[in-house]
């Protein structure tokens, strides 16, 4: 993130090293600067590289950076995935939106709808803004990266996952001690501070999904059972939903690489569901190979087959598979069976690549990493403890983006067919 400003020197950087804080007004506002390089200084401003910016804030310490114990995250999308509508201007005096769950010992999560200010249409006509934002909260005042890990992290993976798409955050507020000012009066005051991050999430695709596969439910109780379940997969299972969200985001990667992306994915979900998962035919036929062996190989063999009594990956597919059902094949269809080989093999001559073979066709890869994604989402959503009647969402929404089909034209492709 570069920021840059039209006045001389609104800001006292002290210091030309590395990541240091600078502290400043810019038009009578306070900032601070947090992991700062400085670029440039001249006649016509200064240039600075910041890690992230904080409006509204002048942290006079540094001390003063850890002193958040609240954070608001406003994201693109998520009032698609509500059953409730935004409030206009008729509806003001009703209920907000008020939901709430504890995610931790001591950490607390809300989804609040807030009416925010009055606006004009295109037509003229005004109405009242309503957005909706989640707060987390801890007891223990903290720094922004941790609340950011904490909150941020797990509610933009979730919201990835259910609209298929990178999530936007539209603006990301904090508050606590750093933020309490004490008046001339003696009242005491709680502000709030915004952060602003790389302006690389603003460049990403905003668009409306056809369909959602996971609707948040407004139940209270559901929605607490769902969230609070939501933190602690997350927790477990932060690298395999990484490595999901990052084929999510791949717009324009080549499909050998998204296709690996999602087939790494369901290998890491299934070692950290099923850790102590044993392949006792490899594991046996290892042991007797050991004790065969005359001592000088016997180092270098048991190096080579240090992994013999683990699944195979062909053997981890097919127990996710199995977990996703029924719903896996209401989506993919006639062709799960075979799908499921052709991911074995094709992640095989993606990853053991050989010049004396041909690569791997690419729209096979594009329908398997589709059927490879809906095998991974729908083991999650059923692990976040979703009805029957709740993954019939997920089940359309798979199916608008025409898997089957286009499973069935790659397949036809390779057997020769018109």
């Amino acid at each position: 993130m570069s920021l840059w400003t039209a006045e001389r020197s609104p800001f006292d950087h002290g210091s030309n090293d590395q990541d240091f804080v600078v502290v400043g007004y810019i038009e009578g506002v306070p900032w601070t600067l947090v992991g700062c390089s400085f670029r440039n200084s001249s006649a016509k401003g200064t240039d600075y590289y910041v890690r992230y910016a904080l409006e509204g804030l002048a942290a006079d310490e540094s001390a003063e950076l850890s002193q958040f114990d609240e954070i608001r995250i406003e994201f693109t999308g998520v009032w698609d995935l509500v059953s409730v509508r935004p409030r206009t201007a008729p509806e003001s005096r009703r209920e907000s939106l008020d939901l709430s769950v504890e995610v931790g010992e001591t950490a607390t999560l809300e989804l609040r709808s807030e009416l925010v200010d009055l606006q004009l249409d295109t037509e003229g006509a005004s109405g009242f803004r309503d957005r909706l934002i989640f707060i987390g909260r801890v007891q223990t005042p903290t720094s922004l990266e941790h609340l950011s890990a904490l909150f941020t992290a797990p509610l933009s993976d979730l919201i990835t996952l259910a609209v298929r798409r990178a999530a936007v955050t539209v603006s990301t507020e904090l508050a606590g001690p750093a933020t309490t000012v004490e008046s001339r009066s003696g009242r005491v005051r709680r502000g709030v501070a915004t952060a602003h991050w790389s302006e690389v999430g603003s460049k990403l695709r905003t668009e409306r999904s056809s369909r959602p596969a996971l609707q948040i439910p407004t139940e209270p109780h559901r929605f607490a059972a769902l969230f609070a379940t939501w933190f602690q997969l997350h927790g477990h299972l932060d690298l395999p939903i990484g490595l999901r969200s990052a084929d999510l985001v791949a717009d324009m990667t080549y499909a050998s690489t998204r296709f690996l992306l999602v087939a790494q994915a369901l290998e890491a979900l299934h070692r950290r569901l099923y850790p102590t998962a044993i392949n006792d035919d490899g594991a046996d036929a290892r042991d007797n190979a050991l004790a065969k062996v005359s001592p000088e190989h016997r180092k270098a063999l048991e190096t080579l087959l240090s992994h013999a009594h683990e699944p195979t990956y062909r053997r981890r597919l097919k127990v996710l598979r199995d977990e996703a059902q029924p719903q896996l094949s209401q989506v993919v269809g006639d062709h799960l069976t075979r799908a499921i080989d052709l991911i074995v093999d094709n992640r095989n001559a993606v990853t053991h690549w050989d010049p004396s073979i041909d690569e791997p066709d690419g729209l096979l890869l594009v329908a398997l990493r589709q059927v490879a994604d809906v095998v991974f989402d729908l083991v999650l959503l059923k692990r976040l403890g979703l009805t029957d009647d709740e993954l019939v969402v997920a089940v359309s929404a798979y199916r608008s983006t025409n898997v089957c089909y286009w499973l069935e034209r790659a397949l036809a492709d390779i057997d020769g067919g018109p």
